[in-house]
């Protein structure tokens, strides 16, 4: 970049020196002016040229750190694993025949996905512990940007009335899954286990080969849950089914 600039500012130069220099001095210092004019021009646009560039590396470098920092975080968080996990993949397998049932993503629940105007589940890609519970076809699909219609397990163990659709957003340096269309609905039918800061999972398996997910609330408040038990009567009437269950 240095040898482009050195060369450019000697054509610069030289050209200059081809002109005619003049019969008196006068002329002559016109001719200088003008050499001097010609190497600033030649000097500032490099600069900026070198600047810009210099730019350009630190803002990837930035963004590398960045995914790498999220990447780290995502790995440090430890994955749960107990009865409401078990007793999860327990019905999944037995009762609802469900087939490759794997654990996507541990998450907390923010606001933004709790918000009515978002309407989605956000599952970030640094976040999600397999990409595996899509086949080949679907990849495609969302990478095309199209969506994939899959199915809704509710909390009560009862499939949801409204199919979800799983769709693939891109962001500035990387891109994410979520869970839309019928997302509020679902909230507002268990709003007593989805709460901000809730602690999830979400699982996903093969029913009749239809992709179907699940999540599992891994936190609940005690008190909240006591009066959750009270004035649900569908509840009551299965002492089996544990009361943090939320299934997507």
């Amino acid at each position: 970049m240095e040898e482009d600039q050195e060369r450019s500012c000697k054509r610069a130069r030289h050209y200059t020196y081809l002109m005619p220099m003049g019969e008196n001095e006068e002329e002559r210092e016109c001719y200088q002016k003008k050499l001097n004019e010609c190497y600033e021009e030649k000097r500032k646009k490099f600069a900026t040229r070198d600047a810009i560039a210099v730019d350009q590396v630190n803002e990837r470098e930035k963004r590398k750190k960045r995914r790498i920092v999220a990447k780290k975080k995502s790995q440090s968080v430890p994955i749960e694993s107990n009865e409401v996990t078990r007793r999860l993949k327990e019905y999944i397998v037995n009762e609802e025949n469900g087939t490759e049932v794997k654990m996507v993503i541990q998450k907390t629940l923010y606001q933004t996905d709790l918000e009515k105007s978002q309407n989605r589940l956000n599952m970030p890609i640094n976040q999600l512990q397999t990409l595996e519970f899509l086949r080949e076809d679907e990849k495609r699909i969302l990478d095309n940007e199209k969506e994939i219609e899959v199915g809704l397990l509710g909390p009560r163990l009862k499939m949801h009335e409204k199919s979800m659709m799983l769709r693939k957003w891109r962001m500035r340096s990387t891109y994410n899954y979520v869970l839309k269309t019928n997302w509020n609905n679902f909230v507002k039918e268990n709003e007593k286990d989805l709460q901000k800061n809730s602690k999830i999972q979400v699982w996903s398996f093969r029913k009749k080969e239809r992709l179907h997910f699940a999540i599992a609330c891994l936190e609940r408040d005690v008190d909240q849950q006591n009066d959750a038990d009270h004035d649900d009567v569908d509840f009551q009437n299965d002492a089996d089914v544990p009361p943090f269950f939320v299934f997507l």
